[in-house]
């Protein structure tokens, strides 16, 4: 299974790569929406599409939009960070 991950942080994209990685799982990051367009225009493969929510310009949300009309087929849902915000704030 190949999964595409887009998040605007290099170091969430590595970190769910990793963990994805362990679990057997293909995968391909990328930065931006376009670029995550541009990926799939040339790759067709992907069975998942992962895009962060938050990032600048246009975010997860507008690309699942693009996809839902481009690409109606492929599974893609939104990731934030804020869970793991709220992970790492101590408990009072």
């Amino acid at each position: 299974r190949r999964i595409l991950i887009v998040d605007d942080l290099a170091v969430s994209r590595a970190s769910l790569a990793r963990k994805l990685n362990l679990a057997r799982f293909d995968t391909v990051s990328v930065a931006s929406v376009d670029e995550a367009l541009e990926q799939l225009a040339k790759d067709t493969t992907f069975d998942l599409v992962l895009a962060d929510e938050l990032m600048p310009m246009k975010g997860g949300i507008e690309l699942l939009g693009l996809l839902r009309a481009g690409r109606p087929g492929l599974p893609a849902g939104p990731r934030t960070r804020r869970h793991a915000q709220l992970r790492a704030q101590p408990v009072r």
